[in-house]
């Protein structure tokens, strides 16, 4: 189940990466300039490596090889890195439903449905971050409750990504 998670976070955040560069190099062509605001999400690309420095087998050989002391400041860093992960993850949702917003107000056909859709991601994305920032880290289910807000992050990606395709789409069958 967490590997087909991953596998298809790890497709969700390559597909965004081609799409966002795709994006900016037309973009940069036609402007001149760029505006982050309107990037896909940056900090969740780094989603595999933070899961990795929280796995339980770094754990298992500090507690066999390391003094006290090194594990109380490994476990200290860990717990600075996934908070700084937090706000970047944070940092990316707040600027993908700012696009979000943007593209559904361009359509009023789909603002509705992606209104909708986007409050219920919200309202689940802004809970997982909280009980994150109090949980004790390494535990499974703090673990499971990351996988769950990084895939949240995700789908606001790819609904959004689905939402400027369809705002395409209308766009050329009406001009």
């Amino acid at each position: 189940m967490i590997a087909t998670v991953l596998i298809v976070v790890v497709l969700a955040v390559l597909l965004l990466y081609l799409y966002g560069r795709a994006r900016q190099g037309s973009a940069q062509a036609a402007s001149g300039s760029r505006s982050d605001e309107f990037l896909p999400a940056g900090h969740f690309r780094y989603y595999p490596q933070i899961r990795q420095a929280l796995s339980e087998t770094d754990w298992e050989y500090l507690a066999k090889r390391a003094p006290a002391a090194s594990r109380r400041r490994w476990k200290e860093e860990r717990r600075r890195v996934v908070r700084g992960f937090l706000a970047g993850l944070k940092e990316d949702y707040v600027r993908l439903e700012k696009l979000g917003r943007t593209v559904a107000s361009l359509s009023p056909a789909l603002n509705q449905e992606l209104e909708r859709e986007r409050f219920w991601l919200g309202v689940r994305f802004r809970v997982c971050i909280a009980v994150l920032r109090a949980a004790p880290l390494g535990s499974r289910w703090t673990l499971r409750l990351l996988d769950r807000t990084a895939a949240t992050v995700g789908s606001m990606a790819e609904k959004t990504t689905a939402a400027m395709y369809a705002l395409s789409e209308l766009d050329s069958r009406a001009g």
